[in-house]
């Protein structure tokens, strides 16, 4: 009889234990929907707020490591040189239409053949 009720209330506290973690993931789920809403009305209202301040040029004689560090993943020597090379139009018109490099036609055609499925 004690091990019934043993096994009873340790099927009891897992029960409540397991509804108890459900509703606790539930209420994680309703404050991220909560908190994303409230941060994109937030984000609305800022967009249709006007600001007082005018918006800042860039300044492209700033040192160049932080200008190329600042509008890619991370400055490399390389990048810097490109950027002193070619100016800073050049530099950002490179960096939103990057040129397409072919694959050696041997693993082109690997991929080609592959199926998704």
């Amino acid at each position: 009889m004690k091990t019934m009720t043993k096994s009873l209330c340790r099927s009891s506290l897992l029960s409540g234990l397991h509804h108890w973690l459900r509703l606790q993931t539930l209420l994680l789920k309703c404050l991220r929907v909560f908190t994303c809403g409230a941060g994109s009305a937030m984000l609305i209202i800022g967009c249709a707020t006007q600001s007082n301040t005018a918006v800042q040029p860039v300044q492209t004689d700033a040192n160049p490591y932080s200008l190329v560090n600042r509008i890619t993943w991370g400055a490399s020597t390389s990048a810097v040189q490109d950027y002193s090379r070619l100016g800073w139009q050049q530099y950002v018109t490179d960096q939103m239409h990057p040129r397409s490099s072919a694959l050696v036609p041997a693993i082109q055609e690997q991929i080609d053949s592959m199926t998704i499925t």
